[in-house]
């Protein structure tokens, strides 16, 4: 073997033996990092969930967590502690992808509140469907949704909307009593 071999053979094994020992220590890092991070990620992620509930359904004393299978669009279901109700995290199809909405409904089967947690709208048009001022219109109707209207021009949108809403209505003839 020559002494130019010897040099190329070097030359490329000394650098990938030190970008491997960075690309370690790097996954290593980041390893530790989410560690570390995800218990607090995770608490920030159910306060803001526990305040979002409590945004819907307003003024009463805590929640629940039930178990219910077999709803593909349904997310999570709360029982108030107190029995006044439930709240459901449901999912639409609007036109810029999942709409994520928390509905509470009254035991006797009345929106308490509307919310929508995330979406993907076109700003400006799509997202009307998300704003407040929309979702008020929900608040005292039943499964029916009678009297609930569309917003021309973001039909999508505002049947993404109401398909999670009758979603958590679908939900809630299932646990209601529970």
């Amino acid at each position: 073997m020559s002494e130019s071999s010897g040099n190329v053979s070097k030359d490329f094994i000394v650098p990938s033996v030190v970008l491997t020992a960075i690309c370690a220590v790097a996954a290593a890092a980041m390893v530790c990092t989410y560690q570390v991070t995800k218990p607090i990620i995770d608490l920030n992620t159910k306060a803001a969930a526990d305040a979002a509930r409590a945004e819907v359904y307003a003024g009463v004393a805590g929640f629940e967590q039930l178990s219910v299978e077999g709803f593909e669009n349904c997310s999570e279901v709360y029982k108030t502690t107190g029995g006044e109700g439930y709240v459901f995290t449901t999912t639409g199809k609007g036109f810029g992808g999942d709409i994520q909405v928390m509905t509470a409904i009254s035991q006797d089967g009345k929106v308490v509140g509307v919310k929508v947690l995330e979406h993907e709208e076109t700003p400006g048009l799509g997202s009307r469907a998300t704003e407040q001022s929309y979702l008020e219109q929900y608040l005292g109707k039943d499964s029916s949704l009678s009297g609930v209207t569309y917003i021309a021009g973001v039909t999508y949108s505002s049947r993404g909307v109401n398909d999670a809403v009758s979603t958590a209505f679908e939900v809630f003839e299932t646990v209601k009593g529970q």
